[in-house]
């Protein structure tokens, strides 16, 4: 990359200030001369075989934790639904003739449970979702100690626990290790998506960021085979283990986020980073010193306390309708999964749609989010309605004793959940201020990682599982209509500015409810908010539509 190059787009940017004959330029500018060349493709090419480890850890605690299934054993039975397992537990004598307990695999409630242990299974997972709850409070290790050594030691110690597990001699060992495990995978599947996108300049983030999120769903999927080969829980943990350090191979090539060393002030580490990164794309660094970008300062600029956040009508109603998307979400899509076993059918091949379905879900959530008929409130609308009406007809048909054609639609209910799930990460961080964003993305996590919790549990209901993650999903689709869209606004840098202008979106709509009541009421309304957003937005020559 030519000097002369980089001087224009440094020129372009504004940054053409110079210091000792050198041009000064920020990360930003620096990577923009590179544009996504061989390292920005490595390091993406890393975070995806992150993610898919991630998947495939996530994914062990439904084999380790799975029940017995009921086989037909009489010909009183074909064509018919077995009983749940408690009823078959309760009196086994009843069924001894017609059903009998039956396992392709062996799980920790065949090694310790007996007939009955209904809550033996779900602690597994339960206990490795707690265990993300604490790794997820602790992934801000990443922004003290660095990405590069924390996420090497994340690949590391996630296998670690999980390989441990399978030496535990008592189910309480077992239990503590999976908490671990979950910890360390919790805080590794956030670090492997803020490290790569670092990487990239704006305009690849969205793409690079999305194409990771969605690389969980193969590993979920790369689990079943093995799963179906290794059917002993020991031996699934094990070969997992192994496979999941495949991402160390990478880490000689990659380096140390200069995002990330910029923000520390060590600006000669970074500058040896892009020098790294440069090389490896095959050019030489430009001959610039580097800054750090500007930041405001002033006496609006002071960080809101969490008090002042509360205090604001509308980011509680912000905050408690994203939090519950975030549950709903969550709780429905890990429930969908542990209630594998209660669709009917094969269980291997039931786990493995239910991954695969993911797939074009998030193809239709990328394109639907941007696209100005759907955006995010749309996407996020559709995606839990789809949810509900599948969990839901999974429900009505396996009552009515067509399971086959019900499974159709529970299939159908994943893939609208995990839409909604991703639509929900861009739709939730544009509607609250920047300065609240990280705090608020922090309280929509922790909903997340509680519905994780609960989505063992609640699968453990079996059909009636469905009916209630259904109920869940349709409520989240109606409340989505009460929040504003965030597709293509200026987003607020401030709680003070978020308070001072009023969501254009709801503006008309209050102005046409008002206006039924009391006409000339509404248009002085109206008027006062223009004055306001007059004097917020004197740069702003356009002015809004409904002023």
């Amino acid at each position: 990359m030519s000097h002369q190059r980089y001087a224009e787009t440094c020129s372009t940017a504004g940054t053409d200030d110079t210091k000792g004959g050198m041009l000064s330029a920020t990360v930003d500018e620096v990577l923009a001369t590179m544009g996504f060349g061989r390292y920005q493709a490595l390091i993406f090419t890393f975070g995806i075989v992150a993610s898919i480890m991630c998947g495939l850890h996530t994914t062990t605690n439904v084999f380790n934790g799975r029940e017995y299934e009921l086989r037909c054993i009489s010909d009183t039975c074909i064509g018919k639904d077995p009983p749940s397992m408690s009823s078959f537990c309760s009196d086994p004598t009843r069924f001894a003739d017609v059903w009998e307990q039956y396992s392709h695999g062996h799980s920790i409630v065949m090694e310790w449970g007996r007939c009955g242990n209904t809550w033996m299974g779900p602690l597994v997972g339960s206990m490795f979702f707690a265990g993300w709850f604490a790794g997820g409070m602790s992934a801000r290790i990443a922004d003290v100690k660095g990405r590069y050594l924390v996420v090497g030691a994340w690949i590391v110690l996630s296998s670690c626990s999980l390989l441990s597990s399978r030496w535990s001699p008592y189910l309480p060992v077992f239990y503590g290790f999976k908490f671990l495990h979950g910890a360390f995978t919790g805080s590794l599947s956030l670090v492997c998506f803020v490290f790569p996108v670092e990487a990239c300049t704006p305009e690849w983030q969205g793409m690079v960021g999305s194409v990771i999120v969605a690389a969980f769903a193969i590993g979920a999927a790369l689990c079943v085979p093995l799963a179906y080969n290794f059917s002993r829980w020991e031996d699934l943990n094990a070969v997992a283990a192994l496979i999941a350090l495949l991402p160390v191979v990478f880490l000689p090539f990659l380096c140390e986020s200069p995002r990330w060393l910029v923000s520390i002030g060590a600006l000669d580490r970074a500058e040896r980073s892009l020098q790294h990164i440069a090389a490896i794309n095959g050019m030489s660094m430009p001959d610039v010193v580097l800054v750090a970008p500007e930041t405001s300062s002033g006496a609006n600029s002071k960080k809101p306390q969490l008090s002042d956040a509360l205090a604001s009508p509308t980011i509680r109603k912000r905050g408690l309708a994203m939090g519950f998307f975030w549950f709903v979400a969550s709780v429905t899509y890990y429930g969908l999964n542990f209630a594998a076993g209660s669709l009917g059918g094969d269980f291997y091949v039931n786990t493995l749609l239910l991954s695969i379905v993911e797939l074009p879900a998030y193809a239709w959530q990328v394109w639907a989010v941007d696209f100005p008929l759907f955006a995010r409130r749309g996407a996020t609308l559709i995606g839990f309605s789809a949810g509900a009406f599948g969990c839901l007809a999974f429900f009505v048909l396996k009552m009515a004793g067509m399971a086959d054609i019900g499974r159709g639609f529970a299939f159908l209910g994943k893939m609208g959940v995990s839409a909604s799930f991703a639509a929900c990460y861009i739709w939730g961080a544009e509607l609250f201020p920047t300065d609240l964003r990280s705090t608020a993305m922090g309280w929509c996590t922790a909903c997340a990682r509680v519905g994780g919790l609960v989505a063992p549990f609640a699968a453990s209901f079996e059909s009636a599982a469905l009916l209630l993650f259904g109920g869940l999903s349709l409520s989240a689709a109606l409340i989505s209509r009460w929040l504003p869209e965030t597709l293509g606004t200026t987003l607020p840098q401030s709680l003070a500015e978020l308070e001072a202008t009023l969501d254009s979106t709801h503006i008309p709509h209050q102005r046409r409810r008002v206006s039924k009541r009391q006409s000339a009421r509404a248009g002085k309304h109206i008027d006062e908010y223009c004055e306001t957003d007059k004097l917020l937005h004197t740069m702003d020559d356009t002015p809004k539509a409904y002023c």
